[in-house]
């Protein structure tokens, strides 16, 4: 079996964090991480040498589904937390 070709890296997108989610369309994804908040990143892998990150929205909790609407639209479905416990909830 071949290994998959590594052709760039995107450092330091959320150090600390743990990856609870991600998708992707096209040469965009959608990766959610967690810690204390839920930051919800959209890479830009258009140019797998050099990704950037086109935008970046933190909320409480974290995702642990999304699912692609169209090209402009992600649906997240995940649960609400705090520092003592994780309640579910519906974004």
């Amino acid at each position: 079996m071949r290994r998959p070709r590594h052709d760039g890296q995107r450092e330091h997108l959320a150090p600390g964090e743990d990856i609870r989610s991600a998708r992707f369309y096209g040469d965009v994804g959608f990766v959610v991480t967690f810690k204390k908040t839920d930051p919800l990143y959209t890479p830009d892998f258009s140019s797998p040498e050099s990704p950037k990150v086109r935008g970046e929205l933190k909320i409480p909790g974290f995702s642990t589904y999304m699912h692609m609407i169209d090209e402009g639209h992600v649906m997240s479905i995940g649960y609400d937390a705090d520092d003592q416990a994780a309640s579910s909830a519906t974004r």
